[in-house]
């Protein structure tokens, strides 16, 4: 009888000393910000931390439906979120007018802004309500609201934040691969769907994380015009004689097709050409100084970046301002000149790109004796957007803590004041350019030590700042 109860005693010793099975590793599929997809298993027992406000949260791999890594900088959206805050008080003045300036301020934000004005709605104060409900309304007007912060989602709600992320290690069918942060857009489960639903209110995606980066292409249209610019990725979708899908990456150019009315012939990199329709009875094709819609139909071909884009005669900011205002009074376009510039904490720039590519610049407008300089449609201030083949003048900035000349806001988040002058320098490869000290030592050179690189974060929230566009006269 001893020997009947043993076993069954030993059995249970046996199961309490054993380890715990280990979890099954998450299958995910990873979007890279180069378009690419990798299918592959996180390691068992992954977890993310997500950060808002003084709160950490930890959240297991295998809870997360989709996670999308924001674009934006954590520095950025967080000195946004203290700008709405800090007009509060005066959405609440008695004076009408510090209320008037308050809203004013409020509507010149971007659209990431759009998260901590909703947080403004719901204040006590049925005044700041409204005017910040206002205010929203017009950021929303002039384009899409955006959460620049991370996001998760799980399986009922959806969690802001910024994850605490330097790299997600995969086990790949190609064997075990790291993606940096800086490459990752969104990690998502096999099942969950590959386009994101229309967020809800207060659910704004990161611009990136649903969309791949717009494509830079020549048109060329059968009435003979070219133009030059961005399209979203998504607008080149293309179908064979079938309808089947023909994969839109690695594009190198779409011809007319004499043949067969309606196809071109699609040549993609390291690819037999095929026959193909674009689905889009129209293009958007965004330049540097206007939006082109372009029917499908008078396409007679399109050549995919990078491009050679325009250079002005001389690398003088100067002549670049004169023949900006000669086209302006003349009613004709204005130069698409472009200027190198550097960018502090993503990798955008000639030397740190993944994509071998540099960010780049153009003028904006002119008043006066000062230019507004900054990015444009054709910016791309996360991977780049000009090829390093390219050679451009450099941005040059000598900051001399200048006040801030009439009609220039100094206090403007995203149009700032520098405080000095700008130059161009002679054009130069971005292949040249391999580290931010090469960049000054070139721009010291030819102005002198007090001359340094322009940087897109400058002087507050960055993105266009003002500055004199040739030297100002002496006690100005």
């Amino acid at each position: 009888m001893h020997r009947l109860l043993v076993l069954p005693f030993a059995a249970f010793l046996l199961a309490i000393a054993s380890p715990l099975r280990a979890e099954e590793p998450v299958a995910v599929l990873a979007e890279m910000s180069d378009g690419s997809v990798v299918r592959g298993t996180l390691p068992e027992g992954t977890e993310f931390v997500l950060v808002a406000g003084d709160k950490e949260t930890k959240i297991a791999a295998r809870d997360v439906v989709r996670l999308a890594v924001s674009v934006f900088r954590e520095a950025e959206t967080r000195a946004l979120e203290a700008e709405v805050y800090k007009w509060r008080p005066k959405l609440a003045a008695d004076d009408v007018k510090e209320r008037d300036a308050a809203s004013e301020a409020l509507a010149a934000l971007p659209g990431t802004a759009a998260p901590f004005l909703t947080g403004l709605m719901s204040d006590a104060d049925p005044e700041v309500v409204m005017r910040a409900r206002a205010a929203r309304k017009l950021v929303q007007a002039r384009g899409g609201l955006f959460d620049s912060r991370d996001y998760v989602a799980l399986d009922k709600q959806v969690l802001r934040g910024w994850l605490k992320l330097e790299n997600v290690t995969l086990k790949t069918d190609f064997g075990p691969i790291e993606i940096a942060r800086a490459e990752l857009r969104t990690l998502r489960q096999p099942a969950a769907p590959e386009e994101v639903a229309a967020p809800k209110e207060n659910e704004w995606m990161p611009p990136m994380a649903r969309m791949l980066p717009p494509v830079t292409l020549v048109a060329f249209l059968k009435d003979g015009s070219r133009l030059v610019g961005q399209v979203p990725a998504a607008a080149l979708a293309l179908v064979d004689e079938n309808g089947n899908a023909v994969p839109s990456d690695r594009l190198m150019s779409l011809v007319r097709d004499a043949e067969k009315a309606g196809f071109f012939r699609v040549k993609r990199q390291k690819v037999p050409s095929v026959r193909a329709a674009l689905v889009a009875k129209e293009l958007p094709v965004t330049g540097a100084s206007r939006r082109w819609t372009v029917p499908v139909e008078s396409i007679e071909s399109i050549e995919i970046g990078p491009l050679r884009l325009h250079r002005a005669a001389s690398g003088s900011m100067a002549e670049l301002v004169q023949q900006w205002e000669k086209a302006t009074a003349e009613g004709t376009a204005v130069p698409t000149q472009r200027f190198w510039v550097y960018i502090d904490g993503q990798p955008a720039n000639p030397w740190n790109s993944t994509g071998k590519k540099g960010m780049t610049w153009s003028l904006i407008r002119v008043h006066n004796k000062v230019c507004l300089v900054g990015a444009d449609a054709l910016t791309d201030a996360y991977l780049g957007d000009t090829s390093n083949d390219e050679e451009l003048p450099i941005l040059a900035v000598h900051k001399q803590n200048l006040p801030a000349p009439e009609g220039v806001d100094p206090k403007n988040f995203y149009m700032g004041w520098i405080g000095g002058e700008c130059r161009l320098t002679k054009p130069v490869a971005g292949s040249e350019l391999t580290s931010l000290e090469i960049v000054n030592s070139i721009i010291k050179d030819e102005f002198g030590d007090d001359w340094e690189v322009g940087e897109h974060h400058s002087p507050s929230g960055g993105w266009h700042w003002w500055a004199y566009w040739e030297a100002p006269e002496e006690g100005k």
